[in-house]
């Protein structure tokens, strides 16, 4: 089901595919900790099979004992996860247009030089791009989820998606 807007922030989905090689979902979970805390926002958090890092991460989730976290690791149906979520902070891979098409405003980053490319992330889309983050960069995920997090600019990205209708694997636009 696709999203309808609302506002504040109470769940998000944090998704890098499914190698995820620079373990973008463990810096991106430690840059916004703080934010989510105080603002009591519910974490979803999906890896992929190739994920490297789970045993790092999940080592990680328990030393900062936030308990309104749900990590889940090789799931087959991300879609109903997405189903729950106002935003997200994902890979600029094919997750792009299936946010688009649930009007899940999100920041996007690139994984590698090839993803810098994929130019359909961007805000006119409904999208924060941030490009390709090697090395991580905690203060520019900050500012960029802090203006996530303002209604105004979240509802014109929200508003911005709704045009997107991916049925039958082909864009339509309305």
């Amino acid at each position: 089901k696709k999203r309808s807007f609302r506002h504040p922030v109470k769940n998000l989905l944090i998704l890098f595919g499914g190698t995820d090689p620079n373990n973008y979902s463990m810096h991106t979970i430690d840059a916004i900790l703080d934010m989510c805390k105080e603002k009591n926002i519910f974490i979803y958090c999906v890896t992929g099979p190739g994920y490297l890092y789970k045993e790092e991460l999940e080592l990680y989730l328990r030393k900062i004992g936030y308990d309104l976290i749900n990590y889940t690791h090789k799931t087959g149906v991300v879609s109903s996860i997405m189903e729950k979520v106002d935003l997200a902070i994902a890979s600029a891979g094919r997750t792009v247009y299936e946010l688009a098409h649930m009007h899940i405003p999100a920041i996007i980053m690139a994984q590698n030089k090839r993803e810098e490319l994929h130019a359909f992330a961007r805000p006119e889309n409904g999208f924060e791009y941030i490009g390709y983050m090697n090395p991580f960069n905690y203060n520019k995920l900050i500012e960029k989820f802090k203006k996530m997090l303002d209604m105004e600019y979240r509802r014109l990205l929200f508003d911005r998606m709704k045009r997107f209708h991916f049925e039958l694997n082909k864009p339509l636009l309305v």
